[in-house]
């Protein structure tokens, strides 16, 4: 077996057992594949040691710094480059990233050594032609990793945790990049693409839980705060763009009366339609989707006939027989689709209507209603909103208000009304709410949905549904 010595590299990396020697995890698993063997050695480091001394094991594997290696790791490394194995390093290098970032828990902590990490690899892909062969190879594969699309992915996630701490301690810089607010769907998205590696989902994954549940305790104590007869230093920044007014309506309208709330009106539809045809369950929804839990805020018309069109024809070669959970999310995922797609310059789009109207709060409850009778379809929501986020994006903040409000109205109706929130957003102090004020709604169109009735018995409710 060929050495390192033998490719070329300096002596020094030969005695390289001293440095490592009491820290070697995977001794027993020199039988297994290369990239296994280094990946498995930083998922033991980061749980044992400082970030500090991670990353110069992480410098020593991958920019041969000291070249003193753990006896597997190294010959691992060995192993990829003897026999130019430059996909598996890469993607090696790229798992091995995502490994130290999932673990490094302190939010700051983590912030300030990813970000380091990230930052280090340019560096490290300078080529000296004084190199050995084999340090050439391993600096040239970590220039191809630098311009790949991958290490993209990874500045941009690293870039979305730094934009969500920011925003959650400072309201400077808003305005220089609007997509920031709603980094949160970006990284939700890395999170269910099954086509990226299993560490980059999983640290996608904790940061969109990361970055919703501080929107969730900002919105709470935002809420608590305009309620309460705080001194002024201590009111809360809003987390939206959204009026202190508008948001008192969004908490009013999805409050619950009479045990009857959206979770529940979910609850009765699903039992209520269990077993009967597909084009029946279509009528049904639409029934569902009309019926309002206060009587002035109802479905327009205009969009309630564009609902019982869409519908009609959908999936029509299932029509006579009974539905199944299948064909309830691809309903529910067309649906989302048929609302969250402008088109402006098609006048008649649902989507446009809402946006040109400034119907925000009658857009997000639908869609609200959609999820509550299936949940599998919140990933296809967030595709759709990353689609749109990413069709704007080049757009200035003032170009694409509508959909700012959209996204802003969409995340606090989620928070109060479909997520289990820790911090619960319908059951807060009542000291001193906040006054109404007799000046229009900036931006914000209400209309009907100013007017809060009683809520309709929940045996109406039970009948309400059915297809005629």
């Amino acid at each position: 077996m060929q050495n390192f010595h033998e490719l070329g590299q300096p002596t020094a990396i030969q005695n390289s057992k001293t440095r490592f020697q009491a820290f070697s995890p995977e001794r027993e698993s020199q039988g297994s594949e290369p990239s296994e063997v280094i990946c498995h050695f930083f998922i033991s480091a980061v749980r044992q040691y400082s970030p500090q001394r991670v990353l110069q094991y992480f410098k020593n594997i991958f920019f041969l710094q000291r070249h003193s290696l753990d006896g597997a790791v190294e010959q691992a490394l060995l192993d990829l480059v003897a026999f130019d194995r430059k996909e598996e390093f890469l993607n090696t290098l790229n798992r091995s990233c995502y490994i130290l970032i999932n673990n490094w828990s302190a939010s700051k902590e983590k912030i300030y050594h990813s970000k380091l990490l990230v930052e280090l690899l340019p560096e490290a892909g300078y080529i000296d032609p004084k190199n050995c062969s084999f340090t050439q190879k391993i600096k040239t594969w970590l220039k191809i990793f630098v311009e790949s699309e991958q290490y993209q992915t990874l500045q941009s996630l690293i870039a979305q945790d730094v934009v969500s701490e920011k925003l959650s301690t400072s309201s400077q810089g808003a305005e220089k990049q609007w997509t920031n607010r709603y980094s949160y769907y970006l990284v939700k998205h890395q999170a269910n693409n099954t086509s990226n590696i299993k560490e980059h989902r999983a640290a996608a994954k904790s940061l969109s839980k990361q970055i919703k549940e501080q929107f969730k305790f900002d919105l709470a104590m935002y809420f608590v705060y305009s309620q309460l007869s705080a001194p002024k230093k201590q009111v809360r920044k809003n987390p939206t763009t959204l009026t202190p007014e508008i948001l008192n309506l969004i908490q009013k309208t999805l409050s619950g009366r009479k045990n009857l709330n959206y979770k529940n009106l979910a609850n009765i539809f699903l039992k209520q339609v269990e077993g009967i045809r597909y084009k029946d369950l279509k009528k049904s929804i639409l029934n569902y989707l009309k019926y309002s839990l206060h009587k002035q805020n109802i479905l327009p018309t205009w969009l309630e006939a564009g609902l019982s069109e869409f519908l009609a024809t959908l999936y029509e070669e299932h029509d006579e027989r009974p539905w199944d959970d299948y064909l309830l999310l691809r309903t529910c995922n067309r649906l989302i689709e048929y609302l969250t797609k402008p088109n402006f310059s098609n006048p008649s789009n649902p989507a446009t209507i809402l946006a040109v109207q400034k119907n925000y709060l009658t857009w997000t409850v639908v869609v609200l209603k959609i999820l509550l009778i299936c949940n599998d379809s919140y990933n296809h929501l967030i595709t759709c909103m990353v689609d749109l986020i990413q069709q704007n994006e080049a757009r200035s903040m003032s170009e694409c208000q509508w959909l700012i409000r959209f996204l802003d109205t969409l995340n606090v109706v989620l928070a109060i009304a479909y997520e289990n929130p820790r911090h619960n957003l319908l059951s807060l102090p009542k000291q001193e709410p906040i006054k109404n004020t007799s000046d229009p709604l900036p931006h914000y169109d209400v209309r009907d949905e100013l007017a809060l009735d009683e809520f309709y018995a929940t045996t109406e409710a039970l009948a309400g549904f059915e297809a005629n």
